[in-house]
């Protein structure tokens, strides 16, 4: 988000992400996207200012799934940014889910349990849907080929960890 929005000279794209940053920053009396995540790191016993700050539970294939999207994005235009923008977006509705029922598991309070709440429902995607067609009806390629990549990175990110905590925490 913040590479594509820093880049753009399309203002429309921009003003899709700075709408969206400005959700995930909270408003009107609701906490950040970021302080919810800290409700629940804290919860799990995770200090997720120290966390950021100095990286400790910073895992390689984290750090490489960030890499490989930052130079997907770098080798592709303002319409493969949008597309998959967009497809993430759409794919985190699908993953928050799957996440809340995997967080309900772990018996939460509710309070640690809002960030997954608050993402199941929020809506990322629509505001893309508009920009999103025009590429499709241009270059239906553009979009597919995001989201392919979308796709295909994200499930292999949430296979590897998968495979980790599974190494990790066999039972």
């Amino acid at each position: 988000m913040w590479y594509v929005a820093n880049f753009t000279n399309d203002e429309e794209i921009k003003d899709i992400i700075l709408k969206n940053i400005q959700e995930e920053l909270g408003s009107k009396g609701r906490a950040s996207h970021e302080q919810l995540y800290a409700q629940f790191a804290e919860e799990c016993g995770v200090n997720i200012h120290d966390e950021i700050v100095n990286k400790t539970h910073y895992l390689l294939f984290a750090r490489q799934f960030n890499q490989e999207h930052l130079r997907w994005l770098s080798q592709h235009d303002k319409h493969s940014h949008l597309a998959a923008f967009s497809a993430y977006e759409r794919l985190d509705n699908i993953d928050y889910s799957l996440l809340t029922e995997f967080a309900r598991s772990l018996n939460l309070s509710e309070k640690a349990m809002k960030f997954f709440k608050v993402h199941r429902y929020v809506k990322h995607f629509e505001p893309t849907v508009d920009q999103l067609a025009g590429i499709w009806q241009s270059s239906p390629e553009t979009v597919q080929e995001a989201f392919n990549f979308i796709y295909s990175h994200q499930l292999e990110m949430w296979q590897t960890l998968s495979n980790t905590l599974t190494t990790y925490y066999p039972h």
